[in-house]
Formats: C-alpha cells, sequence, structure tokens
C-alpha cells in the first residue's frame, strides 16, 4: 500500500511506487490531494494519467487538489491540474473561496497568473465573507497579483466586503496600498461599518510607510474618528509604534488633545500602558505626547499617573517653559533629571530657574550649589567680578 506520508520521498522512489497496481485504489482517496500540497509534480502527473477524474474529487472541506496547489503555491502543479479539469479553476470550497482566493491569500503570485488566466471571471468572485481575491491579495501584500487584478476589474478596488471591508482596509504593505491608491484615491476616506477609515488599521499596526502614503491622498483622515471616537493617533499609541506617533503628530498635533469614547487622549494610554509594561517602546511615546499635548492637560495626565511618571514631568517642563506659578506648584519636589532643563529656565528668567532648582533631586542641587561657592571665591581670589544681572541671575537659582 503507497501512504501521502511517502510522497515525501525522493521522486524516483515515488514514481516507482505509483507505477504499481497497488495505489490505484487510493488514487481518488487523497493521493492526488497529498501530491498537490506537497507539490509534488511527478506524483500529480502519474495519479493524472491513470484517474484523470481524481482532478475533480473534493475532500471533507469541498477542496479540490487545485485548491490545495493554490494554497501551497506550486504552480507546476496547478498547471498540471488546470489541464486535467478547468473547470476547477471555478470551484469553491466550502468557505466560498476558488482556487485563486488561496493563492492570492498566501501571496503566491504565479499560481495566481496561472488561475486567473485560465478563469478571469474568478477576479469578482466573492467568498463567504464577500471577500474577492483582490481583498485576499491586499491582505497578503502579493503586488503582482493586485497589479494583475486591478488591471483586469479597476472596480473590484471599491468591493466592500463583510463588515464594509474594501480591499484597502485590508491592505498591510506600502507596495500593495500604492497600487490601490492609485487605482482609487478617494478609498482612503472610505469608512467600513466600524467607522474605520485603512488610516486606523494600518496605524493601529504601526505599518508607518502605509500612514504615511494614506497621509499624502487624504491627509485630513489623519482626524477622523472611529466608532471608539478614536483617531489614527490613538491607534499608534495603542499599537506601541513610535514612527507611526511621530508622522501623525507631524501632519496633525491638535489629535493629541483628542478624547475617546472613554475620556482619554492618546497620551492617557502611552502613561498607562508605559506604567504597566515598562517598556522603551511606549516610554518613548509618552515622552512625545508630553511635549505635543497641550500644557494644561498633560499635567493633569501626568499627575493623575501617578510616581511612576516623575520623570516625563522633566519632558513638560523642557517643552512648556516659561511655566505659571499654578503649573509650577503641580510639578512635584526632585524630579529625575530636571537639571537639563536650568539653561533654558535661567533663559527665561531667575524665577523660572529657581523653580527648577527647589525640585531638583539631592545631587544635582549639591552639585549646583558648589559650583555657585566655588565661583564665588574664584572672584574673591581674582578680583574679578561677573556683571550684577549675570551674578544676579546665578544667585536667585538657589533662592530656595
Amino acid at each position: 500500500m503507497f501512504w501521502c506520508d511517502d510522497l515525501a520521498a525522493p521522486d524516483h522512489i515515488v514514481t516507482e511506487n505509483l507505477s504499481s497496481p497497488s495505489w490505484a485504489a487510493d488514487a481518488t482517496g487523497g493521493l492526488l490531494h497529498a501530491a498537490a500540497l506537497l507539490g509534488h509534480a511527478a506524483a500529480t502527473q502519474l495519479l493524472l494519467q491513470s484517474a484523470p477524474e481524481a482532478a475533480a474529487d473534493g475532500d471533507d472541506n469541498d477542496c479540490l487538489p487545485l485548491h490545495r496547489a493554490a494554497l501551497a503555491g506550486h504552480a507546476g502543479v496547478v498547471s498540471l491540474l488546470l489541464a486535467a479539469h478547468p473547470a476547477a479553476a471555478l470551484e469553491a470550497d466550502e468557505h466560498g473561496r476558488l482556487p485563486l482566493h488561496h493563492a492570492a491569500n498566501r501571496g503566491h503570485a504565479e499560481a495566481a497568473a496561472l488561475l486567473f488566466d485560465a478563469a478571469p471571471a474568478a477576479a469578482l468572485a466573492t467568498d463567504l465573507d464577500g471577500l474577492l481575491p483582490l481583498h485576499r491579495a491586499a491582505y497578503s501584500g502579493c503586488t503582482p497579483a493586485v497589479a494583475m487584478l486591478l488591471e483586469a476589474a479597476p472596480q473590484a478596488a471599491w468591493a466592500a466586503a463583510d463588515e464594509g471591508r474594501l480591499p484597502l482596509h485590508e491592505a498591510c504593505r506600502d507596495a500593495a496600498v500604492e497600487l490601490l491608491l492609485a487605482a482609487a484615491p478617494e478609498t482612503a476616506s472610505v469608512f467600513d461599518d466600524d467607522d474605520t477609515l485603512p488610516i486606523h488599521l494600518a496605524s493601529k499596526f504601526g505599518f508607518t510607510p502605509v500612514v504615511e502614503q494614506l497621509l499624502r491622498v487624504a491627509p485630513a483622515t489623519a482626524m477622523a474618528t472611529d466608532h471608539e471616537l478614536q483617531t489614527p493617533l490613538h491607534k499608534a499609541v495603542l499599537g506601541g509604534s513610535e514612527t507611526t506617533v511621530r508622522v501623525l503628530l507631524q501632519v496633525a498635533p491638535e489629535t493629541a488633545d483628542f478624547r475617546d469614547a472613554d475620556d482619554r487622549c492618546p497620551l492617557s494610554y502611552a502613561l498607562r500602558y508605559h506604567r504597566r509594561w515598562q517598556s522603551p517602546e511606549f516610554e518613548a511615546i509618552a515622552r512625545l505626547l508630553v511635549a505635543a499635548t497641550p500644557r494644561p492637560i498633560a499635567l493633569v495626565e501626568l499627575r493623575f499617573a501617578g510616581v511612576a511618571t516623575l520623570s516625563f514631568f522633566t519632558e513638560y517642563v523642557a517643552a512648556h517653559l516659561p511655566l505659571y506659578k499654578p503649573e509650577w506648584e503641580l510639578v512635584p519636589k526632585e524630579c529625575p533629571d530636571l537639571g537639563r532643563t536650568l539653561p533654558a529656565a535661567l533663559a527665561c528668567s531667575p524665577a523660572q530657574a529657581a523653580q527648577v532648582t527647589r525640585r531638583l533631586e539631592g545631587d544635582d542641587k549639591l552639585r549646583l550649589r558648589t559650583f555657585s561657592l566655588g565661583l564665588a571665591r574664584l572672584q574673591r581670589r581674582t578680583g574679578l567680578a561677573l556683571p550684577a544681572e549675570l551674578a544676579g541671575r546665578l544667585m536667585a537659582m538657589f533662592d530656595c
């Protein structure tokens, strides 16, 4: 008896076994499916020569051997099976998927081309989820298949599957997105049934090149909200993509102030996830948003987030100097790394510099005091006096 696992053996062993009469009873019971899935052209050819009708036999999932070959991307086997049973190119499995759906979904461009040539009508066939082969090709990022399918049926770019998803919603690779936008640029602004735009999905998964392409075509989508009232910036923060956050802040910095259905701004999520995971990605995102978020909101969010976010107050001070007195009252004592804001604070006024020094950590404050005393001693020894304005500014820093 010849078993399916034996198809993984070298070609000469397989062909010798298949040349014997003992395999014939199994030919329609799975051998051809196995040969198609494994891409064994020699076994496929021998099986078809002896039992060509096996090309039309479906398995428990209503899959034909052609579905299996398309799924695995074995173009040579696809060609053999199409020659034996051309109608298989338009036959659906239990999910309503044609062989072209399978090849496109796995990104097998050569197999997809053979299947399309055999049955061009397959380009507009939908599966039980309402998906065209173009949706599947866009999802896999198979740009040759996307180009072929768009050329054959440009209107497919507007085809809405279940939940209103267009092929552009499914696209995850920048090259595929470029083709879809060239065919139908307006689709960048089309919401699905969840009020989700393609840019929401690209931002969520951190596909920064895709986000950049979508913004070039439809920059206003950076401010669009979905069913949760979340902007693409919310999605990028939740996905932990610092590069995407940077891109979105450059195009629509005002979205840093947008609140979703849970009354959370992007900074709220960044601080929450940083507190939970302590990851460098969320730390970097939080620092960006502390500087980008309007000053009263950012300060309130920092105070609400608690001790774990002390270091972010330094970002707030650096971004928003000079601070008003009520703001300084909300900046905690001994903020880590706050000393680096001292030159900018001193450039604003001695009063701002003094506010910084009051909140320095112990070692930093000691170093500054030592520097000031040493400078004063040097002046006494040399008899050289600093200009009154500069001396006043330096001394004001230690008016604690």
